[in-house]
């Protein structure tokens, strides 16, 4: 990092760097549930480059595994997410999906039926959560 002090006048002043590191232990294994890739939903994001905002990898969720598409940046700074994958895609990913940070979501897992078990929204309408199933749809907006 490369830390600066700020004076109450706004004269910045540099201080010395400091090296911070970051690691995470991973146990376990999450092989039942599947990433989706980047073709398999359509996302705008009014920032530069938003690929490098948009996480796709799953994540464990209370011991249930969940696929999952992400925005990592600001709310305030993106747009929708669609979602209608088919009945093969939804088994590839598994059962549970996770939809975060949107401002304006809709998922269709009609297609994948009986396979789609639990769909959540979080991170939108001041962190309200919004759960569904591949009986319907999830619109949030």
């Amino acid at each position: 990092m490369h830390p600066v002090d700020v004076a109450a006048d706004g004269t910045r002043t540099a201080l010395p760097d400091e090296t911070v590191r970051v690691s995470m232990n991973v146990v376990g294994g999450i092989d039942d549930a599947g990433t989706i890739p980047s073709g398999g939903f359509s996302a705008s994001l009014s920032v530069p480059n938003p690929e490098r905002y948009l996480a796709t990898t799953p994540i464990t969720l209370g011991g249930e595994h969940f696929a999952r598409i992400e925005n990592l940046g600001s709310w305030n700074a993106n747009g929708d997410l669609g979602f209608a994958p088919s009945a093969a895609a939804a088994a590839s990913y598994g059962p549970n999906y996770l939809f975060a940070v949107f401002q304006q979501v809709r998922v269709d897992l009609s297609a994948a039926g009986a396979g789609a078990h639990d769909a959540v929204v979080v991170g939108g309408k001041a962190g309200a959560l919004r759960r569904g199933d591949g009986a319907q749809s999830v619109v949030w907006s």
